[in-house]
């Protein structure tokens, strides 16, 4: 495949060569991830270590996962891979992955969740709270009740997704929202709040328009009259194998628990529910990086 055509679908163009990276650490990552994650420069693509099982399951996907973002023409949530590789060591060999960064945007962010529709134990931890870019979860949000301002469109483009992921039997994958507060915002619930005023100079920038440019080309965002909200799907990587199933038998069926841990059909179909729910669909924001 000409790899022109491929990066066109993800809308990456002028990747650059800048050899700087910034590193997160698995205690400085949330969730459980074992994965170690480095940034470029200008953090716009992340590098992520991941398992053996990860990297076969991305090799057995590569060929559906290129003709379904070729087929969308940049209508997909989902991670744009970018390349596939080994590091091979004397004592080891560490796949990692390069992809693009969901919040690779020019703005701060000031409220992030990681959401995968599921209420059973789903709220951030207060180790997790603690750190300086906590991510918060479903239940988070949900008791915020407040409705996220994505509209129709991207919701649709959510159920596209979905459907792709369920056919292709995948599971435990995430949305992550980025939410910024505009300044001068009227949304008044705490969790959008930022935790420091903006600048003087961040507010003059956004004023005089300096700041339209809200991020990297390849990055998806809405905006509405107080938010802008980086948007994107995470974590495709994971199959329904044995451990999985005896997973949600154990802790579903035997517990009767609404785990996060379900078959590929109905992991999906909870994941559009939740989202149904909670997008605002009257609303109209402005859609970037999705035409």
């Amino acid at each position: 495949m000409d790899h022109t055509v491929f990066d066109a679908a993800l809308g990456i163009h002028d990747v650059g060569h800048k050899p700087n990276l910034r590193v997160v650490t698995r205690s400085m990552a949330s969730g459980k991830s074992s994965s170690w994650f480095f940034f470029s420069s200008d953090m716009r693509f992340a590098v992520k270590t991941c398992t053996p099982t990860d990297f076969s399951v991305l090799i057995h996907l590569i060929e559906d996962y290129a003709d379904y973002v070729i087929s969308r023409k940049h209508r997909t949530l989902l991670p744009k891979y970018l390349g596939l590789f080994t590091l091979k060591l004397p004592t080891q060999t560490i796949p990692f992955v390069v992809m693009n960064n969901v919040f690779a945007g020019y703005l701060d962010i000031h409220a992030r969740f990681d959401l995968k529709g599921s209420t059973r134990g789903r709220t951030a931890s207060a180790k997790e709270r603690a750190k300086k870019h906590c991510v918060l979860k479903d239940l988070d949000l949900l008791q915020t009740k407040k409705h996220i301002p994505l509209g129709k469109d991207v919701l649709e483009v959510i159920r596209k997704d979905a459907d792709w992921l369920m056919k292709v039997g995948v599971m435990d994958y995430s949305l992550l929202l980025g939410v910024h507060v505009k300044p001068n915002s009227k949304h008044d619930n705490p969790l959008f709040v930022p935790n420091e005023i903006h600048s003087e100079e961040q507010v003059a920038l956004i004023e005089e328009g300096v700041a339209a440019r809200k991020a990297h080309p390849g990055v998806i965002y809405v905006e509405s009259d107080d938010l802008v909200v980086y948007v994107g799907i995470v974590d495709i990587l994971t199959q329904y194998g044995c451990k999985k199933r005896m997973e949600t038998l154990f802790t579903g069926h035997l517990l009767c628990r609404d785990v996060s841990c379900q078959a590929p059909k109905r992991y999906g179909t909870r994941f559009l529910r939740f989202f149904e729910h909670i997008i605002d669909q009257a609303s109209s924001p402005h859609v970037v990086g999705l035409s």
